[in-house]
């Protein structure tokens, strides 16, 4: 425990930090804020969640396809909280983004507090002092970017970074130990990946706990009070320990070369965070490993918690590495960014004490770099799958069109039951649209495709790709919005006949014939193709045809018709006309 405060120390803190030190917090979080809502967007990734939580409220379950339980997401508890929009009233996409925007908030509040505390250890009578983490986090554009985007990037992060302040108090308080405890089981409920941070703290605990093991039961048990029921629900409920996810994204196997080229990614932006080893290690050989230890154990007991906070940025770092990282740049390691903060924000307020010069320059230069100040969010791709997502589906995706597909769709598929195919890009099509059944084709929410086997390591998210016969013949999808999902996954025209018809302005293609949905559509309004009438015409002029176009064709008709739909006297036609053929042979008639 700290000595008791001086007079002239306890005056000082009495009156603060100083105004100063003040404003700079007030300027922080203001930053943090206006950039929160300047940047104001939503990953089409978001709408998966809200498909889940619109399913939940209305009495469906947590599922992404009626009466089929997979568990598409890796978010649980976030899925939760957007389930409460509904019955509020509110958007999912509004209720996402402002919960994002009030938990990066707090976040840079705890990382104010933190260095308040910290300062006060380090300069007693200090009346200014730099909240270098706050500012920084208020003034770093991706960790502003996920603050809305509609995902738990934001709320995960600040479930950490709560988790953490609570430590400081952990011999101070009684309730400190659960507390974090708690903190860190909403993390981990937030992202499974939370556990490894907790698993960290809880090593803290043990090591400075007082007394040691009621400190750690204490700990241990209101983590383990809402995290295990939790589990043990989702092992009940969807049948398995890991959420899908895991394994259409092949989060068993280990990615080193894209997952180190996107920690570079992101180093090579905020290049400051390099720095945060070298200082620390620096202050450790400065100061005297014996001294120090001295005074780990002495008058500066938050010291240790520096430790802690380098080896979560540390260790979750080497996590997103192991994993690939993400095809979304910065998103992965925004958790870990305020950690780094922390150890940078302790051993500057360190350096300013012993050498105010040298101190001085490091904060001028690390606060002069473009990653506190930068406002400019112009870089799409940064090579190898990752890119800037926001831009992208700001600049690139036509949302407003998007939008509209899916609430017309909605309009005239209502009641009907269509099975949709849902490409990259596409899930706020989905959503909106309502469909009872829509294939992910990259298997986030189908067991079947997130289990194949990984043919090779590609852009991550993406590697697992539904095959043309998975999705045509299998799965039997009818429709799909994307043209390049269109030619990317189904194959085009090489699989089935071509097929487009646009209900109003949006352009659907037709993936297999389903006579009643057609007939169905036509009476609401819709132009349908005279598909048979054009068959029938076909099948009339079947000897103009070479025996190898006709073996195609009757492969494609298949695909989109004949396996769905008995139809045996048009069948009959082609297989009378390629009977004795070797083309014949090869479809084995």
């Amino acid at each position: 425990m700290p000595p008791a405060p001086t007079a002239p120390e306890a005056a000082v803190r009495r009156d603060g930090s100083g105004l100063l030190t003040q404003a700079l917090i007030a300027l922080a979080l203001l930053g943090g804020l206006v950039q929160g809502v300047r940047f104001w967007w939503v990953s089409d990734d978001a709408y998966i969640g809200y498909r889940y939580a619109k399913h939940l409220y209305q009495g469906h379950g947590l599922v992404f396809n009626l009466g089929e339980r997979v568990e598409g997401f890796t978010d649980l508890l976030w899925v939760l909280w957007c389930s409460l929009a509904f019955p509020c009233g509110v958007t999912p996409e509004t209720w996402a983004n402002v919960s994002g925007i009030a938990c990066f908030g707090a976040t840079i509040l705890l990382l104010a507090w933190l260095h308040r505390r910290w300062a006060r250890q380090a300069h007693p009578a200090a009346t200014l002092t730099l909240p270098f983490a706050a500012l920084a986090a208020g003034l770093h554009p991706d960790w502003a970017v996920y603050a809305t985007g509609g995902l738990e990037t934001s709320a995960f992060t600040a479930a950490l970074v709560c988790g953490f302040a609570c430590l400081v108090m952990l011999n101070e308080k009684r309730w400190a130990p659960w507390a974090a405890g708690a903190s860190f089981a909403v993390a981990g409920l937030l992202r499974p990946d939370g556990v490894l941070p907790a698993f960290l703290a809880g090593l803290y605990v043990l090591w400075r706990g007082t007394p040691r093991l009621v400190t750690a039961l204490r700990y241990a048990g209101s983590f383990l009070v809402l995290w295990t029921p939790a589990q043990a629900w989702r092992m009940s409920y969807y049948g398995d320990f890991f959420p899908n996810t895991y394994y259409a994204k092949s989060a068993n196997l280990p990615y080193y070369s894209q997952g180190l080229y996107y920690v570079w990614t992101y180093v090579e932006v905020y290049w400051p965070l390099a720095a945060v080893p070298a200082l620390w290690l620096a202050w450790l050989a400065w100061t005297g490993w014996k001294s120090r230890a001295s005074e780990l154990a002495g008058r500066d007991a938050d010291a240790p918690l520096v430790v802690l906070a380098g080896a979560v940025a540390l260790a979750y770092t080497f996590y997103v590495a192991r994993v690939g990282g993400d095809f979304m740049f910065s998103r992965l390691l925004i958790p870990a960014t305020p950690f780094a903060l922390l150890v940078l924000d302790y051993t500057l307020l360190r350096i300013l004490g012993r050498w105010p010069a040298l101190g001085l320059a490091a904060v001028l230069i690390l606060a002069g770099h473009p990653f506190w100040t930068a406002f400019k969010q112009d870089r799409m791709d940064y090579g190898r799958g990752i890119s800037n997502e926001r831009l992208y589906y700001m600049d690139v995706m036509q949302g407003p069109y998007l939008d509209y597909t899916g609430e017309t769709l909605r309009r005239y598929f209502e009641g009907l039951p269509v099975r949709m195919l849902m490409p990259g890009s596409e899930a706020r099509v989905i959503y909106r649209a309502e469909v009872p059944y829509a294939l992910e084709v990259h298997g986030l929410t189908d067991a079947h495709v997130a289990r194949q086997p990984l043919p090779d390591r590609g852009r991550p998210g993406h590697e697992k790709v539904a095959s043309p016969d998975y999705i045509l013949v299998e799965r039997a999808v009818h429709f799909t919005t994307s043209e390049p999902g269109y030619y990317m996954f189904v194959g085009g025209d090489r699989h089935i006949p071509y097929m487009e018809i646009h209900i109003e302005r949006a352009r659907v293609f037709v993936l297999t014939w389903h006579p009643q949905i057609m007939k169905a559509l036509q009476k609401r309004g819709v132009q349908v193709p005279d598909f048979l009438g054009d068959l029938d015409r076909t099948i009339a002029e079947l000897d103009r045809l070479s025996d190898a176009e006709v073996a195609d064709l009757y492969r494609k008709l298949s695909n989109f018709y004949f396996i769905h739909v008995p139809d045996p006297e048009r069948e009959r036609a082609f297989k009378k006309r390629l009977a004795g053929t070797s083309q014949g042979n090869e479809i084995d008639l």
